[in-house]
């Protein structure tokens, strides 16, 4: 019976697609944040005026993905900066210290070069990244950053980040 809100809450994530590109939305002049990109939508992904790719996802998330060739195939770099749910750890454990610094250093560092941010479904694991950015670089108030995190569908209660941001 414990499991019924989790799986309330798991079970109504909704995506947006704009292309084959699940839940894209512009966060300020060169960074943008989304879902895992379809595989043929990587060419949408440049067009934005995008040159590096932030992935916070696993590859044992999306299989049929294969987003590191596809991604090199239309010339946008990858940083690889993957956080939980893990495969073989406690999702609820949320990212480390580690891979919250590698995405954050990779949007201070390649801001001006265009960065899409994104794991499988654009919502949580991007929404800290992105409510992280908000105050630390753009240096936006809490609640502004909050409201745009809730805005795009985060779930703080599913990977245990409120005590990380």
């Amino acid at each position: 019976m414990k499991l019924l809100p989790l799986l309330l809450v798991v079970g109504c994530s909704t995506m947006k697609y704009t292309g084959g590109i699940p839940n894209l939305d512009q966060v300020d002049a060169h960074l943008w944040r989304s879902g895992e990109p379809k595989l043929d939508a990587w060419g949408q992904v440049k067009a934005l005026s995008v040159s590096v790719v932030v992935k916070l996802d696993r590859d044992s998330e999306c299989p049929e993905c294969k987003d590191e060739q596809a991604v090199a195939d239309v010339g946008l770099t990858l940083i690889d900066c993957a956080q939980p749910p893990y495969d073989d750890g406690n999702p609820l454990d949320g990212p480390s210290p580690e891979a919250i610094a590698c995405a954050q250093n990779a949007i201070r560092e390649h801001w001006a070069q265009g960065v899409l941010i994104h794991c499988v479904h654009g919502q949580d694991r991007t929404g800290f990244e992105v409510e992280k950015d908000c105050r630390e670089r753009r240096k936006l108030s809490r609640r502004v950053c909050e409201k745009e995190l809730f805005a795009h569908g985060y779930h703080p209660a599913l990977l245990g980040l409120e005590d990380k941001r």
